[in-house]
């Protein structure tokens, strides 16, 4: 490792301290794609779980299979990446990352494992046979990458996304096909780089091995493949917004079925408004569910419908639309709700026999806590019975489960048996499997970072059934959590994270502000803060307004009163804690909107001892034009003139800055550019009147707004090290 520090002219870190750092996250096991199967009578947990393995000179990435069965665990698949774990039938079907077998052309496959024998992987197909089927040339140009597949009748439906691979420095001639001609203000979304990808329809029948293929020109958002009795065909049912790159809004998105013998794509009416997430009923082959919001002003809509319909590009349906439906239907924060679907085929198209609302609108499906480590497959709900659905809900600091009855639309809550962070979760008869961290339960453990449990029902227990993360458990002895202020008492939760030893090895305080605004800190696993209190740090985080779990009106109040309403609330917040602990000094930070409400503190009030300002948004006039989703943000500030949005900018104020400042950016962020950043540094420095320490860690194009969580564990360990060496020296 310090060959590959020294190559990268990182030669001035302490290596053996950042060494550290790196075997605290090599510690950390996600835990995820929970599944379970049933053979012989016997009942099975099949999921996977991830290992990083750091010598001298790289760190190697796992991600294997594990089978839990009458308290045995047994792990199926080593030193392998295998992910997108599906339970078809009576086989496990997975994707296993072929990249290091170093052949070229060859990066995954997708392999499976029959239940009912003894395990041994059989390849169906990998995407260098799936290349093999289009032109040689495209792929010197394009990646192909797996979005989602399905099995049905001895056929592998695959969607697939072509999207542009990223240039090379020195120029090459495959660089010439990648300059780009732009027409629309709208052409590239954060991680997906630029919006040249397109998704694939790919079948491969394995009766006779013959393929079908058809290359759309939108993006799918989720798909399930019909067994139609009428037709004695499959046909594909999907969630997309078929005009995305001239009106990329999810509003637009419809149900559509594909008829792929005779290339028709046909629209299912529902409703106006937003659709994702649709899923099938596996036992019935006309029950399906989705997610989805209603658009209310359906008088402005349907007149927006009618300008879309003779709209070419993003920017006119924004000028026709901004002071109408844009502001009050697309940019607030909404809560979703469960819908049911039942389709019956009639001649060349379904017709809907029913469709209805599951619950009210009063409850946040899915998982909006924020942490630090992935969340690789949680899906928002379930179907576990004919009649029952299994969702998860947000609320306060909590994320649990809840089950539906559809047939009555009575809702059973799971919170009072587990509640903290749930990162999958799965159903069987009287028992839930789930994948969580487990702050508060019924039995009163605590456990800090994830693991498998299973909550009995009948007998109302809750028994942890996995120790992945026991080591790290142990690492952090002695580091504790603690609720400091309620939001019922005070108007807004906070909690500090601190070590026992905290009088022998007291360092300062920090403050942590959530991106978004519109997510919620909690009972999740944040690594930063157990690393930094370790370190001798007492980090204090809250949820102020703006957060999205205690209800539309806390979360909406700030629409259009940024550094008004909800930069008061934070600095009442703050001094609440300073009060309460006899805080003296105290560094502000946090990422995206966190960073920007910490560039916005540190301007308005004198009293920090320091900030970390991470991937923010420091000039928000520049931001509407180069985020990617240009001047798609500026209804939602509710401005008369773009102008206007300086006076609500740190940027405006940098000469009142008067602390030590780091600023964390990526190259390759999209969502806030990393021209904030070089605003913010270039004037800071210009006015550092006294000699205040102002630093810049910038990463490289290969990371994105979602570094901190997202990244490999090098670029996090560095990250990591760069703060804890910052507050060393603004604290000494």
């Amino acid at each position: 490792m310090k060959n590959t520090l020294n190559e990268n002219n990182i030669n001035y870190i302490d290596i053996d301290y950042f060494s550290n750092i790196l075997n605290v996250y090599q510690k950390l096991h996600n835990i995820s794609e929970l599944n379970i199967f049933e053979v012989n009578n016997k009942k099975y947990l099949v999921f996977t779980v991830d290992r990083y393995l750091v010598n001298q000179e790289n760190i190697q990435y796992f991600k294997e299979i594990y089978l839990y069965n009458d308290n045995n665990i047994r792990q199926i698949t080593f030193n392998s990446i295998d992910k997108n774990l599906k339970i078809i039938g009576n086989k496990l079907f997975f994707v296993r990352d072929l990249k290091n077998l170093k052949e070229k052309d060859l990066n995954w496959g997708i392999f499976y494992f029959d239940l009912e024998f003894p395990f041994e992987a059989v390849n169906i197909i990998t995407d260098k046979e799936i290349k093999a089927n289009f032109d040689n040339d495209l792929f010197n140009e394009y990646n192909l990458n797996l979005i989602d597949y399905n099995f049905l009748n001895n056929k592998l439906f695959l969607i697939l996304r072509k999207s542009l691979t990223k240039s090379k420095y020195k120029l090459q001639e495959n660089n010439l096909n990648q300059v780009r001609f732009i027409q629309d203000i709208f052409y590239r979304h954060d991680s997906f780089n630029y919006l040249d990808s397109f998704d694939i329809l790919f079948i491969k029948d394995l009766n006779n091995n013959s393929v079908f293929k058809k290359e759309f020109n939108f993006i799918i958002n989720s798909f399930e493949v019909i067994f139609n009795e009428k037709n004695n065909q499959e046909d594909i049912l999907f969630i997309a917004n078929l005009n995305f790159k001239e009106l990329p809004s999810d509003v637009f998105n419809e149900i559509y079925f594909y008829d792929y013998k005779l290339g028709k794509i046909i629209k299912i009416d529902t409703f106006d408004g937003f659709k994702f997430d649709l899923a099938k009923f596996s036992h019935s082959k006309n029950r399906l569910s989705f997610l989805g919001y209603e658009i209310k002003d359906k008088e402005n809509f349907e007149k927006s419908k009618e300008k879309a319909n003779n709209l070419h590009s993003f920017l006119e349906f924004f000028k026709a639309n901004k002071n109408e439906l844009i502001t009050k239907e697309i940019f607030e924060p909404k809560y979703y709700s469960l819908y049911l679907i039942e389709i019956n085929f009639n001649g060349n198209s379904y017709e809907i026999k029913n469709l209805e609302r599951l619950n009210n609108e009063n409850i946040l499906i899915g998982n909006h806590l924020l942490r630090d480590i992935p969340l690789f497959s949680l899906k928002n709900y379930k179907w576990i019975s004919k009649n029952n659905i299994a969702f998860i809900e947000t609320k306060l600091a909590n994320v649990f489960i809840n089950l539906i009855d559809i047939s009555n639309k009575n809702i059973v809550s799971l919170e009072n048996y587990f509640k903290g962070d749930v990162l999958d979760y799965c159903i069987f008869e009287d028992a839930i499997y789930l994948i969580g961290v487990n702050y508060f339960n019924k039995d009163k453990s605590i456990n800090y970072f994830p693991e498998l449990f299973e909550i009995n029902l009948s007998l109302k227990t809750v028994k942890k059934i996995t120790n992945f993360n026991e080591d790290i458990f142990r690492e952090f002895e002695g580091v504790n959590v603690e609720q400091v202020l309620n939001y019922f008492k005070e108007g807004a939760d906070a909690w500090v994270i601190y070590s026992d030893k905290f009088n022998n090895n007291f360092k300062g305080d920090i403050f942590y502000i959530h991106g978004g605004p519109h997510a919620a800190y909690g009972n999740s696993t944040i690594l930063e803060f157990f690393i930094l209190a370790k370190n001798g740090y007492r980090v204090f985080f809250s949820n102020p307004k703006g957060s999205v779990s205690y209800g539309l009106d806390f979360s909406n109040c700030i629409v259009g009163k940024w550094m008004d309403e909800d930069l008061n609330h934070i600095k009442n917040i703050i001094d609440s804690i300073r009060i309460k602990f006899e805080i003296k000094d105290l560094v502000v930070a946090g990422g995206s909107y966190g960073g920007y409400m910490s560039a916005a503190l540190i301007s308005k009030f004198n009293i920090f001892k320091g900030a970390i300002c991470e991937r923010g948004v420091y000039d928000l006039l520049s931001f509407i034009s180069t985020t990617d989703f240009p001047i798609f943000w500026l209804p939602y500030f509710k401005v008369d003139n773009i102008f206007q949005l300086l006076d609500i900018s740190p940027i405006k104020y940098y000469q009142n800055v008067d602390t030590n400042v780091l600023i964390i950016h990526s190259e390759g962020d999209f969502r806030c550019p990393i021209s904030q950043a070089e605003e913010f540094y270039t004037l800071l420095k210009m006015n550092n009147k006294n000699n205040k320490l102002i630093q810049f860690l910038r990463f490289p194009a290969d990371t994105n707004h979602d570094m901190s969580r997202s990244s490999n564990i090098y670029y996090k360990s560095l990250r990591i090290y760069h703060i804890l060496s910052f507050l060393s020296k603004v604290f000494n």
